[in-house]
């Protein structure tokens, strides 16, 4: 029942950025697409000596790096969380210990992806 409750609001989180980015995505590509124009010219050709040329690919780079690292992570605990669940044997302390790594594990999912919804959000104000 518990992890019922973390299910729900882990599916809402992961749809909430999803409906931020619905709206006006013509818009929201046509300004990122001008702010790289402005980032370029002010770079020069050289780029600047940035791999890629503009900072907003390598910032989205290095933040789908990070994301990665952070579903990777989430994977590790949740699949080491069932292993000893499963490897507790009816022992209660195990058990508890699989549920707190579970229960953190996703926690700390809501936590990253809240705060990727959040930052998205506020950026995509700003630059409205």
């Amino acid at each position: 029942m518990f992890l019922k409750k973390y299910f729900l609001i882990l599916f809402i989180f992961l749809l909430m950025p999803l409906s931020l980015s619905a709206q006006d995505s013509d818009t929201k590509a046509k300004s990122l697409q001008d702010a790289s124009a402005i980032v370029g010219s002010v770079a020069g050709s050289g780029g600047a000596g940035l791999p890629g040329g503009n900072v907003d690919s390598i910032a989205s780079q290095i933040i789908g790096a990070l994301f990665s690292l952070v579903g990777v992570i989430f994977f590790i605990l949740m699949i080491y969380g069932g292993y000893i669940w499963m490897m507790a044997k009816g022992n209660e302390q195990d058990v508890d210990k699989a549920k707190n790594i579970i229960r953190a594990a996703i926690i700390g999912l809501i936590v990253v992806i809240g705060a990727y919804a959040i930052t998205a959000f506020v950026l995509q104000m700003l630059i409205k």
